[in-house]
C-alpha cells in the first residue's frame, strides 16, 4: 500500500502527475505488487501527538513537557516508534501532561462546547458523560469505543463530577485518563478478515485512513478523510488516490512529507 502512496507523493510534489487523472494515477499496472509485511504498534512520535492535540483542541493548547524522547532506527523516527515504549519516568511525565491538556480545554467554555454533543443538565447527567465520552474517545482513540470502555469512562466523569459537584470536572479528569490510555498514545491496528485474500487480514477503512493520514500529515485525519472512511470510498483505489491528492494540497502536507524526507 505505501509504495502507490509514496509514488504519488512525489509525483504531487514534482509536478509530475499534472497530466494524470485518478484512474490513472490509481491503476494496477503501475505499480509492482509488493508482499505485505506485519502490522507493528507504533507509538505516537513527538510530532505526531503534538500534532494530534492542537488538530483535536486548537493550537493555543500549551503542550506540558514529556521527558520521553522519540528512538530513531534505520534514519526514521516512525520506524523507531515501532520498537520503543514508555519509561516509567516517561509515563509520569505524560499523566502530568494529559491533566495539564484537559485541564486547558474545560476552562475554556467555547473549546469545550465545541468538544461537548451535549448539554449536561447537571453533575449526575449519564446521557451527556456517555456521548462525550463516545465522541471523544472515537476521535482519541481512532475507532469506536466498545460498551465497557463507555461505561468505564462515563463513572469516571459521574464520579469526579459528584465530588467536585461540577460536571465540566468529570470531563476533565475522563479526558485526562483517555489521553494516557495505551489507545491514544500507540498506532494499533488489528484489522479485519480480507474475504479476496482467505487466512490474511486488511486494513479496516478507519485504519486506512488514519495510517494515510500519519504518513501525509503526520496527523489525524480531518472530517473530509473520516467521511470517506465512513461511505467506503478509501477502500477503492479510486478513492484512495483521491483523498491522498487532495490531502497533499494542502498546507499540512507541507509539514508532514517535510518531516519524511529531513528524516
Amino acid at each position: 500500500m505505501l509504495i502507490p502512496i509514496i509514488a504519488i507523493s512525489l509525483s504531487g510534489l514534482f509536478g509530475c502527475n499534472s497530466e494524470l487523472s485518478i484512474d490513472d494515477m490509481a491503476s494496477e499496472d503501475v505499480y509492482e505488487v509488493v508482499e505485505p509485511g506485519p502490522t507493528i504498534m507504533r507509538r505516537l512520535t513527538r510530532a505526531q501527538y503534538d500534532n494530534t492535540i492542537y488538530d483535536l483542541f486548537g493550537s493555543d493548547i500549551v503542550i506540558p513537557t514529556i521527558s520521553e524522547a522519540d528512538s530513531m532506527k534505520g534514519g526514521f523516527l516512525s520506524v523507531g516508534a515501532s520498537t520503543s515504549s514508555y519509561t516509567p519516568r516517561g509515563v509520569e511525565s505524560i499523566e502530568s501532561a494529559s491533566y495539564g491538556i484537559a485541564g486547558q480545554v474545560v476552562s475554556d467554555d467555547t473549546l469545550l462546547n465545541s468538544l461537548l454533543p451535549c448539554s449536561a443538565s447537571g453533575p449526575s447527567d449519564e446521557d451527556c458523560a456517555g456521548q462525550f465520552v463516545e465522541a471523544m474517545g472515537k476521535r482519541l482513540w481512532r475507532r469506536d469505543l466498545n460498551e465497557e470502555e463507555i461505561q468505564t469512562y462515563r463513572s469516571i466523569v459521574l464520579e469526579a463530577a459528584a465530588v467536585y459537584d461540577d460536571f465540566n470536572r468529570g470531563i476533565e479528569f475522563a479526558l485526562a485518563g483517555m489521553l494516557q490510555s495505551p489507545n491514544f498514545l500507540y498506532r494499533i491496528e488489528l484489522g479485519e478478515d480480507d474475504p479476496d485474500h482467505p487466512g490474511q487480514r486488511r486494513f479496516t477503512n478507519n485504519e486506512l485512513a488514519h495510517r494515510l493520514s500519519f504518513f501525509l500529515w503526520n496527523s489525524i485525519p480531518d472530517d473530509a478523510l473520516l467521511a470517506a472512511a465512513e461511505d467506503g470510498s478509501i477502500a477503492t483505489r479510486e478513492g484512495l488516490f483521491s483523498q491522498a491528492k487532495r490531502m497533499l494540497e494542502d498546507d499540512k502536507a507541507k509539514l508532514g512529507v517535510s518531516n519524511f524526507f529531513s528524516e
